[in-house]
């Protein structure tokens, strides 16, 4: 199963990345994620 969730940077009191105004991204992060599951 494969999956992905976006959040604003600020829901978890981070600020997005700013490399000295040269490199910027938006205010708003993305996480994926793969789920393997494994019956036992």
């Amino acid at each position: 199963m494969e999956g992905s969730i976006s959040f604003p940077w600020s829901e978890f009191n981070m600020q997005a990345p700013n490399v000295a105004g040269f490199a910027t991204v938006a205010g708003t992060a993305t996480m994926e994620f793969d789920l393997f599951l494994k019956h036992s």
